[in-house]
């Protein structure tokens, strides 16, 4: 196929969630879960987020005049977060989705990493992002659910507000070693940041509990993070959905007690610098 690269626009969000909506649904039937995105629309409202998004780049690539592949890059902090990659189930096996890796690491330049989350069970996809210089740093389980023990979501839950801002920041960095202040401010936005607060003194946030593609969440210890997420259970009528670091082990053996399902097997992957987490935390989809 003769495949060429370009910048994706915003009207291409429509092909690009048709690729994404079925490049994820065949993958995950193949392994007996399910896709990440229920229905088409969805799929397309995450890729026009993605192309309306000032500091997302995406690139599609396209044969014939038509998109067949589809990947994003997240500027928003110095790290950088890659996905979703995603190339047309009729297009697979012919080196599309590493031509899009390559641009997107061309793009990233001098950033001092980039990060991306995928299936386990996507051998396909894990062999080119090690062939890339990726490396395996975290087994992840994608957990769903509500937690059997909830607590009073006042004083110590609450909505994330731009006098949190600061504080999550200055949190964020010292578990994982750069700012992420950007996250927050789009978190806030959308109203779907919470904090939690332990001795009057912020201990733990998260950017989205129910939308695990979105969500990441840091905090000081297990407890803290256990203590945002059992707020939740009062204040939200929504079932939780984040991404469980499973050499976590405490906080994975609490999620269980609590009756969190844990499903399907995930891996965070990483080039360049990286941190180990100094706290409790989970990531979203690409960070």
């Amino acid at each position: 196929m003769d495949i060429q690269l370009r910048a994706a626009i915003s009207s291409d969000a429509p092909a690009c969630g048709r690729i994404i909506f079925e490049a994820f649904r065949r993958i995950n039937e193949q392994h007996g879960f399910a896709s990440g995105y229920a229905e088409l629309a969805t799929a397309i409202r995450v890729a026009a987020a993605q192309l309306d998004h000032p500091e997302v780049y995406g690139v599609v690539a396209e044969a014939g005049g038509q998109i067949v592949g589809a990947a994003f890059l997240d500027e928003r902090a110095i790290v950088r977060g890659i996905g979703p990659v995603t190339v047309d189930p009729q297009a697979q096996g012919q080196g599309i989705g590493r031509r899009l890796m390559e641009h997107l690491l061309d793009r990233a330049g001098t950033a001092p990493g980039a990060r991306l989350v995928t299936d386990a069970f996507n051998g396909q996809a894990v062999a080119l992002y090690a062939s890339l210089g990726f490396e395996v740093k975290e087994p992840l389980a994608l957990v769903t659910g509500r937690p059997k023990t909830a607590t009073s979501p006042e004083p110590t839950f609450r909505p994330m507000t731009m006098d949190d801002l600061d504080d999550c920041a200055r949190l964020a960095e010292r578990v994982h070693g750069f700012d992420r202040s950007n996250e927050l401010s789009d978190a806030l936005s959308r109203s779907a940041g919470w904090v939690s607060h332990r001795l009057g003194r912020l201990t733990a946030y998260a950017t989205s509990l129910t939308l695990w593609q979105a969500g990441h969440a840091v905090a000081e210890t297990d407890q803290d993070l256990q203590s945002l997420l059992s707020g939740a259970a009062s204040a939200l009528n929504a079932p939780l959905s984040f991404l469980l670091p499973l050499r976590q082990s405490e906080l994975a053996r609490w999620c269980i007690q609590q009756g969190l399902r844990l499903g399907k097997p995930m891996l965070l992957m990483s080039i360049g610098e990286y941190q180990d987490p100094r706290g409790a935390w989970f990531p979203s989809a690409r960070l």
